[in-house]
Order: structure tokens, then C-alpha cells, then sequence
């Protein structure tokens, strides 16, 4: 090949290499990328087949997902073992192979032979590595006519998986976020639900929320903890022009005071000991959406004072950092504390006060909306019903009598969690007093500190029963499922959220 021709072929695989590193970098839906990523390598480097597998996290087997060239029927059944055939010393070391004689290859597998029209003679397998994880391995089979691979065709193959890599990790980061925003629209889903009433004072405030949500008016909702403010911020988002942005929730009284500057703003590496990279804070991540800052009555002074720069400016600051940031935000706080008098206390700052109190909401606590108990108990049964995959139980009358007469302290959450435990521990048509569990009894073996929230003893009482339902099924989650009479992908939901992996 002469001097001139051979640069028309490095030009001619560069701009191949630029193509396909385009085409693989633009596509976000993962059975598409893959397609496009054996299409592409086979325009990158000659060749008569090509085959991506990939290597579950966790996992220690690489599983083909998509061939060229090739019998994809056979090749769904491909599965390579770490350290097993060509693919599984490079999925193993993480380094490339060129063989171009492959069947005297020490390494070689006959596996890989039953996706291949011909016989292997010559390979090329790179290792796609993501922040030193292997994500798999792309194979690059049988140069055509016999010929050999070289290495100007290893260097362009080991570019192209790098941005192969680089695809296949955004995706997976695309696909956690789609199935994140899925389980948060889910949940933004049902506030809307929840927004109804027979009470006159709570249709008055429905009223105005769907008033409130035609703006990007600040809103301020007040009322006891439990009363469903959050419920009432999310269905205002849902009910704005922001819809289809993000719903970022922060609750002052859940982190302690160092660390809730950070969670708000975000901060930069080194701004403190243990601040290893920069993190973005919830405001920045609301950016277009709404922020509600629940419990905002808990706010230190000095933190107060940076959010009133966000609400009046719309502009922040990283902690640690000195750039300016801005931040389309519609921001609605919650307090149980009246404002007012912390202001005179000198706790909270006035002008925040002020600027926060554009519009004020005030939701009753569930004891004086009766009339709405049995009408969002429904619709928490129907919602939790629908997660478990399972029929949706009918309240009994002696059930109805009970949740009607009970006095609900911790409001419309504690009505949640009731009824979520008696569906969660429930294997009957129908939900009887005694599937409620409003009075917890007290154990012989282990007193209950009735003094603690009722959510904490809710959750330490499905802790409990999980635990025992697993020792009794030795530990194997399937079993333990079926005993609970629940879905197996909803308990192991209740394990992760209680932390009881």
C-alpha cells in the first residue's frame, strides 16, 4: 500500500471511528445502543462478525446481548464465566486480546463458535472499563478473506471502546434515573388523588392550592405534623406548569445543622473533612421544578440567610465555593411552628418570614375532617395495592367504625401507615378491625418505648416481623415473600428502604 492510499485508509477509519463514537454517544435507549454498537465496530475494524456481552453488576458471568454476522438465537444462550474462553481473561484482567490464531489460543473457548457462520480464526476482545469497573467485553471476529487483525486495528478498536464504555455507562445511569423518576411520578401521582374532601374548610384550601399552583407564588403551608403538607406541595406541582420537572423535597429537621447547609447548596471537594468531590445540593437539582423545604421552622440563622438570597435572586453558592449559581426554582416550605412567634423570639429572620408568607395555607388536622377518613383511607389501600400487585381488600364495617372513631394524633401519615401495615401483614379480602393495629401491644419479651413517633414503632414492627419471617424460611427471600403473602420485588423494596439487607 502506498504512502498516499494508506492515509485515505487511516482518514477513512478515523472518520469511521468518529461516526460510530457519534451514533453509539447519541443513542440513550439500551437495546438500541447495543445494536448500534456491533453495527458500528464492524465499520471501525473489518470484520465478519462482532458480538457485545455484558457483565451484570454483582455478577460473575458475561451474557451476549446482541451479534452480527451471526445465529442470534444461539446467541442468547452464550454465557462466559470470569476467566473462562478469550471474553472472560479479558472480562478477568481487564486487557485486550489480538489472536489471530484462535484455535491454538491457549484461552480459547469453543462457545463462542456457535454464534460465528465460520469457524474462529481471528479475534479482537476489549474489555469496556468504567471508572476501572469491567462492563463487559465487545468481540471482533474473523477478518474477512482470511486476513489477519493488526495493530492499527487494535488501537482503533480500543478507541471505539472506550466511548463504548463511556454509552454504556450513561445509559445505565439513564435507565436508574427512568426507573427513579418513574417510582417519584408514581408517588407525585398520588397527591393529586388525595386532594379531595367533604370538609368545607379543606375544599376551601383545595381551592386555593389549585389557585396557588397557576403561579410561582411562594407558598407557605402551616398546620401539624402529619397533616399531609407535603401531600399538598406535591399536588401543587403537579398541578403547575412544572410538571414535568423535578419535585426535590428537603426536611430541615432530618439532617443534622452541618450537614443540612450542604444537602440545600451542595458543596465543593475540600470544603470540609469528608467533602472527597464536588455534590450538587437540592436546589441546583430542583432547578426548573419545585423545592419544598419541609420543616423549615428548624432552619439555623445563618442558613436562613442564604436561602432568602435563593428565594429573592434565585442565586447560591456552593459550600466551600465562590462561584455564583442561579436556580429556576419554585419554592414551597412547611412548618408545625408558628413563624410569627419565632420571629419575636428571634429565631427566625422577619424579612424571610415575609418573603415566605405570599401565601399561606393552613391544613386541619385529620380529627376535624372526619368526614374525609374513610375516603383517603381508599385511596391508600388502592395505592398500596397496586405496588404489591395484589386485589384490593374492602374495609369491613367494624374496620370503618374503628378508623372513624380513632382520634388519628399523627394525622393523614399515621392513617398511611396503618393501613400500609394492615395490606403489608393482610391476607384476607377484607381489612377487619383487627388487621389495623392502632394500639401496638407490648411484648413480654421486649417492652416498646411508646414515647418514640409512630412511624419509628410502625417501622421497628415490620423490621420485626420481616426478620422472623426470613429466619423461619432460612434466610431465602422467595419463601419469606410467599409466607408474608407479599411480592417478592416489594419485599425486597420494604428490606432496602429498612435497611435490613
Amino acid at each position: 500500500m502506498n504512502v498516499i492510499r494508506k492515509q485515505e485508509y487511516v482518514v477513512g477509519k478515523l472518520f469511521s471511528l468518529l461516526q460510530a463514537a457519534q451514533e453509539v454517544s447519541s443513542t440513550r435507549d439500551k437495546a438500541k445502543l447495543l445494536e448500534a454498537i456491533v453495527q458500528s465496530a464492524t465499520k471501525v475494524v473489518d470484520c465478519k462478525n462482532s458480538c457485545l456481552m455484558l457483565l451484570p453488576p454483582g455478577s460473575q458471568e458475561l451474557v451476549a446481548y446482541v451479534v452480527v454476522g451471526g445465529n442470534r438465537d444461539q446467541m442468547r444462550e452464550l454465557r462466559f464465566k470470569v476467566g473462562e474462553g478469550i471474553a472472560g481473561w479479558v472480562a478477568k484482567h481487564a486487557e485486550a486480546v489480538l489472536s489471530n490464531d484462535v484455535q491454538n489460543d491457549p484461552r480459547y473457548s469453543s462457545k463462542l463458535d456457535q454464534i460465528t457462520d465460520t469457524p474462529l480464526q481471528s479475534i479482537l476482545c476489549l474489555p469496556l472499563l468504567s471508572k476501572g469497573n469491567v462492563l463487559g467485553v465487545l468481540n471482533i471476529i474473523n477478518k474477512p478473506e482470511g486476513g489477519r487483525f493488526t495493530e492499527d486495528d487494535l488501537h482503533l478498536a480500543e478507541a471505539f471502546a472506550s466511548q463504548v464504555a463511556i454509552a454504556i455507562e450513561n445509559a445505565n445511569i439513564y435507565d436508574a434515573m427512568s426507573q427513579e423518576n418513574k417510582l417519584l411520578r408514581e408517588q407525585l401521582d398520588l397527591a393529586p388523588k388525595l386532594m379531595i374532601s367533604f370538609n368545607p374548610k379543606m375544599r376551601e384550601i383545595i381551592q386555593m392550592t389549585r389557585r396557588a399552583a397557576e403561579s410561582d407564588a411562594t407558598v407557605i403551608l402551616l398546620g401539624e405534623s402529619g397533616t399531609g403538607k407535603e401531600i399538598v406541595a406535591r399536588a401543587i406541582h403537579a398541578w403547575s406548569d412544572r410538571n414535568m420537572q423535578p419535585f426535590i423535597a428537603v426536611n430541615c429537621a432530618a439532617l443534622p445543622e452541618q450537614l443540612l447547609e450542604s444537602e440545600i447548596f451542595g458543596h465543593e471537594q475540600g470544603a470540609f473533612t469528608g467533602a472527597l468531590r464536588r455534590r450538587e445540593g437540592k436546589v441546583e437539582l430542583a432547578h426548573g421544578g419545585t423545592f419544598f423545604l419541609d420543616e423549615i421552622g428548624e432552619l439555623k440563622l445563618d442558613v436562613q440567610t442564604k436561602f432568602l438570597r435563593v428565594l429573592q435572586e434565585h442565586q447560591f453558592e456552593r459550600v466551600g465555593g465562590t462561584e455564583v449559581l442561579t436556580a429556576d426554582i419554585r419554592v414551597i416550605a412547611a412548618t408545625n411552628k408558628d413563624l410569627r412567634e419565632e420571629v419575636q423570639k428571634g429565631t427566625f429572620r422577619e424579612d424571610l418570614y415575609f418573603r415566605l408568607n405570599v401565601i399561606s395555607l393552613t391544613i386541619p388536622p385529620l380529627r376535624e375532617r372526619k368526614e374525609d377518613i374513610l375516603v383517603i383511607a381508599n385511596k391508600f389501600i388502592e395505592h398500596y395495592c397496586c405496588e404489591e400487585g395484589r386485589p384490593i381488600p374492602a374495609l369491613s364495617p367494624s374496620a370503618r367504625k374503628m378508623l372513624l372513631e380513632y382520634e388519628w394524633p399523627g394525622n393523614v401519615r399515621e392513617l398511611e401507615n396503618v393501613l400500609e401495615r394492615a395490606i403489608v401483614l393482610g391476607v384476607k379480602d377484607t381489612i377487619e378491625a383487627d388487621d389495623l393495629l392502632l394500639d401496638l401491644p407490648i411484648s413480654s419479651s421486649k417492652q416498646v418505648n411508646l414515647d418514640r413517633p409512630y412511624r419509628e414503632l410502625v417501622r421497628e414492627f415490620k423490621q420485626d416481623i420481616i426478620r422472623k419471617a426470613l429466619r423461619e424460611c432460612g434466610g431465602i427471600q422467595s419463601r419469606a415473600a410467599e409466607k408474608l403473602s407479599l411480592a417478592q420485588p416489594y419485599l425486597s423494596r420494604l428490606m432496602r428502604d429498612m435497611d435490613l439487607r
